[in-house]
């Protein structure tokens, strides 16, 4: 997903990275983007904390912001294998059925903050929160329905003993694609694999007018040396 992903962003698009973790895909649109074009959601503290240094240590101004995308403003509890889970094999989410020692993490809708004038409207979103794909789509549905939302790719998990899922928060991985398509979208597999699989979603609107950039191979490879081990933790 993640080549796909950078052969279709554009120097005009703003991105939002829903589920930013480190700031893998955040750090690498970089490579396209301009100032201020890129809004990295994660929720996490320490996690937070890395992905700045990794926007910092790859010279990328953007936003970053320290809250979960949901269908709702206000706070909800947040697991992370590492601290109250075992036997995961997810990393951190928001939790219907948190653990004794999940956080507590501030959750905001992206119409709001959209509203509020804190980020940009997106042109290309990319979803991946360990089963919460609903509410977030809930609570930025005018910001991907209305035009210049152009592409849309999410990570949807299947049922899983060891790994949240789109269940767990009242839907099936079908009420995703769904949703999509009622956002005016065309949702199609890039890849489907046991325990989950990646949608990508493109716009059934006129086509984007900015200028196309394709990124061959090698830029790519170079683009992920460029992070220091020593520095940034993947």
């Amino acid at each position: 997903m993640l080549t796909d992903f950078l052969c279709e962003l554009k120097p005009d698009d703003v991105f939002w990275d829903v589920g930013a973790h480190v700031g893998i895909y955040s750090c690498f649109a970089a490579n396209v983007l301009s100032e201020n074009q890129i809004a990295a959601f994660e929720p996490l503290p320490e996690t937070l904390e890395q992905l700045r240094t990794n926007l910092a240590y790859n010279d990328t101004p953007s936003f970053a912001l320290d809250c979960a995308l949901s269908n709702e403003s206000g706070t909800a509890k947040f697991d992370s294998p590492s601290y109250s889970r075992t036997g995961w094999d997810g990393i951190g989410s928001l939790a219907p059925d948190p653990g004794e020692n999940a956080i507590t993490v501030p959750t905001r809708t992206g119409d709001e903050l959209i509203a509020n004038g804190d980020v940009p409207p997106p042109t290309v979103v990319k979803i991946d929160v360990e089963g919460a794909e609903l509410p977030v789509i809930e609570g930025m549905e005018a910001a991907l329905s209305h035009d210049r939302c152009r592409l849309i790719y999410c990570e949807v998990h299947r049922s899983s003993e060891h790994r949240r899922s789109v269940e767990d928060y009242g839907g099936t991985p079908t009420d995703i694609e769904d949703a999509l398509e009622r956002l005016g979208a065309d949702p199609q597999r890039l890849v489907d694999r046991d325990k989950e699989f990646l949608v990508k979603a493109q716009k059934r609107l006129r086509p984007h007018k900015g200028p196309s950039v394709t990124l061959p191979k090698a830029a790519i490879q170079r683009h992920y040396l460029c992070f220091d081990p020593t520095r940034v933790r993947l």
